[in-house]
């Protein structure tokens, strides 16, 4: 008996490396690169949307979006403030929140827009665009690391300064006043929020 165990964990560890050898599963990697239509080459943030969009945030090159056939691209001249993307979200509502080094612009999709706003100028083929910085509101800085949606629809930013909040309910194209703040002074260890 005392021969047969060694054996028999022989057999055992050999029956169970060649089971998952067997059914290991093969995963195939495809390399997306500016020849292939990726707007800039250093990738920041990347996401997928509700839709199965995959968004690549650039540096330099704005937004890559790749359907799973092609790559389209948004830039300054779409609307964005900058073609330098930090982070990239989808909200509760669909929306796309896009953090630059101008700021955040909330991008409405173009099919959830009613007939009255396709007559404003801001609206293009990929939506209208909002931008929300320090000039236009209390935005603690420009330049942030992160976003994210809380379980009530806020938006946190983080930023170089601080956190800013963004609530649910703000109306981001009428109100100025619109971000709760929280620096060091409010109890934040650093002013520099990455994540």
């Amino acid at each position: 008996m005392k021969r047969l165990y060694p054996l028999l964990i022989v057999n055992l560890v050999i029956f169970v490396f060649h089971t998952q050898v067997l059914h290991a599963q093969k995963y195939g990697f495809k390399m997306f690169n500016v020849e292939n239509g990726l707007a800039q080459s250093q990738v920041f943030s990347l996401m997928q949307d509700s839709r199965g969009n995959m968004w690549f945030g650039t540096f330099g090159g704005g937004i890559s979006i790749y359907n799973g056939k092609e790559f389209k691209s948004i830039t300054t001249k779409d609307g964005l403030p900058s073609n330098t993307i930090y982070y990239l979200l989808e909200d509760k509502d669909k929306n796309i929140w896009i953090l630059t080094n101008d700021g955040i612009t909330k991008n409405i999709p173009r099919s959830f827009l009613s007939s009255e706003n396709f007559s404003n100028d801001t609206v293009t083929n990929y939506g209208k665009f909002i931008s929300l910085n320090v000039k236009t509101c209390n935005l603690l800085d420009n330049t942030g690391y992160f976003l994210y949606e809380d379980l009530e629809g806020n938006i946190w930013v983080g930023t170089r300064k601080g956190l800013s909040l963004l609530p649910y309910a703000a109306n981001v194209e009428k109100e100025k006043e619109i971000f709760s703040n929280y620096t060091v002074k409010e109890g934040l260890i650093d002013s520099i929020v990455m994540c």
